[in-house]
């Protein structure tokens, strides 16, 4: 082997596995892996070191680092190694350490060395921004051109930004599509150099990307330093904090300053998540059961199943305190799934005892309601229960429609292919209440409460009732009014000719153990 121009530069991961060299003159790679790995094995290596192996009869240096997270930096030189190779892979690994290889910019861990000091220099009274940009829907881009264009859109922004920032700020790519950049700014924490609108203008401008116009938007979070941080690392977890809050509200173009208010909800986010997990997986969640009754007769004809979150410490906690959490960690999925089996559970133990034509009503919430999994789930509860699908009853409210229209009507009549009925949930509070009347096939309506509850001395409240009650029957479907608390609303409901009625002039929502006792009870006092 030719000694004096061969080095080998190797990165090894967490199982001390080769990646493939990032130089590799001779070919060493095949050769040199049995004797590297048996210095590494079981070892945990916390500072650089330097030794020797054998590799066909000639002696080589080599020199292993920690590097980055877990992984571990292999360097292999010929004991005759000349000067000008050593200073050119220690060159090498100085960018692998301090250099994004695919835009230039500096990488994460080279911009918090930058920035904390650039820190230590600034003058009291001194503020600066750390920004956090994200690329919209980058993925989307990536998954329809391809990775290699892609990987162009990534590149023309690095240039943009750093051609933005190149005499004021510190520019680096710190993740797949995430940049950052710190900023000089006015004691009062703004911009001093240039409007941050520009950096939404220079991103919006079209990149040709394989002979074609692409059009991207970005969103950023912004931190003050040294008001929220005094730190590189704990302000860009500033800036995060501002752009995911920012994100709640508003898919693109989303441009959020970070207050301490942030924080705290974020705290009392992750704390109710952790809380959520925790009740999903220790079965703290139950159904309680509301009846609904046949307008004209009185009897019972279903019931609607609402969750309820059975708290060690807080006692019963109701929905509205806990869905939207739910929603935006994903949680509402296994929750609703378990809601889902819980009534296939009783539709089915209902047939069995009596044959029982009793429905159940269901809420399925908006992201559950468009999730690709739910038709799938409901079959798989077809073929395990036996029930009949149209005594299964799925409410959704109005504002689902909001979400994709397509895709609420496609699902809407999988359901409905199924044997599943669809109902609408607060009809009329919406804006879209009549687009569902004129082009998804639903089955039932739900006038809201508000409209029930003023029926009796309200003339707009009533109005509003018997118009919605007349359309249905006009359409042929079915309408519930919710809220129904007294004798004189059921009555004037009943000449308005509504079908069924709900609400707690019938009965509170009851546990799953106290329905056969109340039915009994109740159809006593019918028949007195």
């Amino acid at each position: 082997m030719e000694q004096g121009h061969a080095s080998c530069i190797l990165l090894y991961n967490k199982n001390n596995q080769a990646f493939a060299p990032i130089s590799d003159r001779c070919g060493m790679l095949q050769r040199h892996q049995h004797a590297i790995a048996a210095h590494l094995k079981n070892r945990q290596l916390e500072s650089e070191e330097a030794f020797q192996i054998m590799i066909d009869d000639s002696r080589f240096n080599v020199t292993v680092a920690p590097f980055r997270s877990g992984e571990i930096l292999c360097v292999i030189f010929p004991t005759l190694i000349e000067q000008l190779d050593r200073i050119e892979v220690e060159e090498k690994i100085r960018q692998l350490a301090y250099v994004d290889t695919l835009t230039g910019l500096s990488n994460q861990h080279s911009f918090l060395e930058q920035v904390n000091k650039k820190m230590t220099e600034m003058k009291s009274g001194e503020k600066s921004l750390m920004v956090y940009l994200k690329l919209d829907q980058f993925n989307s881009i990536q998954d329809v051109l391809g990775y290699c264009s892609g990987d162009e859109v990534i590149a023309t922004t690095a240039k943009r930004l750093n051609k933005l920032f190149l005499d004021s700020g510190i520019v680096a790519r710190i993740g797949f599509d995430h940049f950052a950049f710190f900023l000089p700014a006015n004691s009062d924490g703004k911009p001093s150099f240039v409007n941050m609108e520009e950096i939404s203008r220079s991103l919006h401008s079209p990149m040709i990307i394989q002979d074609q116009d692409v059009y991207i938007t970005c969103s950023y979070g912004v931190s003050v330093y040294p008001d929220h941080a005094h730190d590189a690392k704990k302000c860009i977890q500033m800036a995060q904090i501002a752009l995911n809050a920012g994100r709640k509200h508003n898919a693109r173009n989303v441009k959020a300053y970070f207050t301490k208010d942030m924080f705290h909800v974020m705290e009392d986010d992750l704390l109710g998540e952790m809380n959520l997990r925790k009740g999903l997986d220790l079965k703290e969640f139950e159904l309680y059961y509301q009846p609904k009754v046949d307008c004209s007769s009185g009897k019972i004809i279903g019931f609607e199943a609402l969750i309820r979150w059975n708290h060690p410490e807080r006692g019963i906690i109701p929905p509205i305190e806990f869905i939207n959490l739910a929603e935006s960690t994903g949680l509402i999925l296994p929750i609703g799934e378990w809601v889902i089996q819980q009534a296939f559970i009783l539709l089915e133990k209902w047939r069995r005892i009596e044959e029982s034509d009793l429905t159940l009503s269901i809420n399925i919430s908006p992201r559950h309601f468009l999730h690709p999994k739910l038709i799938k789930y409901l079959k798989e509860c077809l073929t395990k229960y036996e029930i009949k699908p149209n005594q299964l009853v799925i409410e959704i409210t109005e504002n689902v429609a909001m979400e994709d229209f397509d895709s609420v009507k496609k699902r809407i009549f999988e359901l409905k292919e199924l044997g599943f009925s669809v109902s609408i949930d607060d009809f009329g509070t919406g804006f879209s209440a009549f687009l569902y009347l004129q082009h998804f096939p639903i089955q039932e309506i739900k006038i809201d409460r508000r409209f029930i509850r003023d029926i009796t001395n309200n003339e707009k409240s009533f109005g509003i009732a018997k118009t919605i009650i007349d359309l249905a029957k006009m359409l042929k479907l079915n309408v519930v009014s919710e809220g129904v608390e007294t004798a004189e609303q059921w009555e004037v409901l009943k000449k308005l000719g509504c079908p069924q009625l709900q609400g707690f002039y019938f009965s509170k929502p009851m546990p799953r153990g106290n329905i056969q006792g109340w039915l009994s009870k109740y159809q006593e006092e019918i028949e007195s």
